[in-house]
């Protein structure tokens, strides 16, 4: 059976795990992350089955949280799934010592799936999963543009003499990913939990008006390195003088203000500059608006988060990349 890939809610779960020819794969939870380089962030040896990567390089990494559900009832299935390394979980433990279910993922064109499949028992956000599901992790090369095609398999193995294996596909999801098109690179593409799709790269929001020209660009760099290097005495002198000389009511200036204060820990000034840049942007109609204000999200997302407001900042997260899309 070939079916495209689709995105389900939580549903109620059946507790009948038995019958596994007839059930379904299901793709609950998806996303997509740009990894301009690489380093070794995984989770522990326990909830993992991939090794620390040694090589460098871009990366597209994607990331599917995979269940079995009963499409008579629409619910999921009460299993268990086990990462056992080789792209694949276990389901169940096997229902007999000569029989067992698994999913696995393989990927065309192939890469060394060894190094570049995670099989984990934790969603994107590092919380532990319910037993009935499972996340793979795949890290597509992406130093240039390419096209790769994703197939997840639900299937039983049966071993009915040492060595030889009897298998039967029971259901099959496939998929396609771009990494970017040329000439962008993938920089240039955003990534995030909150995507509307992650088999195209979408393109990043590009400044425009008077903070696209090359003037305006020198000038944002160098309030950025006012930011970084915490000279919040020069960032606020300089910026008044600025906004004398200049009509623009583009509120960029501003949201590095924003930035600034976070930096430094004052995080109410930083919630305080980030919700004036989104009341702006929105009140002069900006050109940039979808790039100030997601910017702006995201910085007001990590105020929160750092003041133990996990909701809001959520939820500031997820706003930032819808806008950004």
């Amino acid at each position: 059976m070939h079916r495209q890939e689709s995105v389900k809610g939580m549903w109620p779960v059946t507790l009948d795990s038995l019958e596994m020819e007839k059930y379904k794969m299901e793709i609950l939870k998806l996303c997509r992350h740009n990894i301009l380089n690489l380093g070794p962030l995984y989770p522990p040896a326990s909830l993992s089955s991939m090794p620390e990567l040694p090589f460098p390089g871009e990366f597209v990494q994607l990331q599917y949280v995979v269940t079995l559900y009963d499409d008579r009832n629409k619910e999921l299935v009460d299993c268990r799934m086990t990462p056992i390394g080789n792209c694949q979980f276990e389901v169940n433990n096997g229902q007999t010592k000569d029989l067992m279910y698994v999913i696995e993922v393989g990927v065309h064109p192939p890469v060394d799936l060894s190094y570049l499949v995670q099989t984990s028992s934790v969603d994107c956000a590092g919380n532990v999963l319910p037993s009935h599901a499972g996340k793979f992790t795949l890290l597509l090369p992406s130093d240039t543009p390419g096209t790769f095609h994703i197939s997840f398999k639900f299937k039983s193995v049966k071993k009915f003499l040492i060595n030889r294996f009897d298998e039967n596909l029971i259901d099959e999801i496939n998929t396609s990913v771009i990494t970017y098109y040329a000439p962008k690179r993938l920089s240039d593409f955003i990534d995030g939990h909150s995507l509307p799709a992650i088999n195209l790269p979408i393109p990043r929001q590009s400044i425009v008006g008077i903070l696209g020209t090359p003037e305006g660009q020198a000038c944002l760099e160098y309030f950025q390195t006012l930011v970084e290097n915490g000279a919040q005495h020069c960032f606020k002198r300089d910026q008044e003088r600025f906004l004398l000389h200049e009509s623009s009511s583009d509120p960029h200036i501003n949201e590095l203000g924003s930035v600034l204060y976070y930096q430094m820990g004052n995080l109410e000034e930083c919630k305080k500059y980030g919700e004036y840049v989104c009341r702006e942007a929105c009140k002069f109609s900006s050109p940039n608006y979808n790039f100030l204000v997601g910017k702006a999200k995201s910085i007001l997302s990590g105020a929160y988060k750092q003041q133990g407001d996990f909701v809001k900042a959520e939820e500031l997260l997820e706003s930032s990349t819808e806008v950004c899309s």
